[in-house]
């Protein structure tokens, strides 16, 4: 059987359809690619703030240690010195009962 013109409309019309809904297709795919683009370079300028970030704490990170090495041989040197006066008090308390016993038998 041959078609007739009626069955090439009804295809042609089924035709024009589909590639209506094809070309919408393709426009919300386009914007869909738009839409990953910008989320893509969004996640690059927040991973560049990031990484600006982790560098200024690692640098802050890095003055604190240091305070603290420096805090820490001031302790040390502190306690050297205590460690002297403790030593000195404690020769001058030997040598006043020393005093204290001479001055008994005198």
């Amino acid at each position: 059987m041959t078609p007739t013109l009626e069955d090439h409309e009804r295809r042609i019309t089924v035709l024009e359809e589909r590639m209506d809904q094809e070309a919408g297709l393709r426009a919300s795919q386009d914007r869909d690619l738009v839409a990953i683009a910008q989320g893509v370079r969004a996640q690059g300028r927040l991973i560049q703030a990031l990484a600006v970030t982790q560098s200024e704490h690692t640098r802050s990170l890095a003055q604190l240690t240091a305070t603290i090495d420096e805090v820490k041989e001031t302790i040390d040197e502190v306690k050297e010195t205590i460690d002297e006066v403790k030593g000195g008090v404690t020769q001058i308390v030997g040598m006043v009962g020393t005093l204290i016993e001479r001055g008994d038998r005198r």
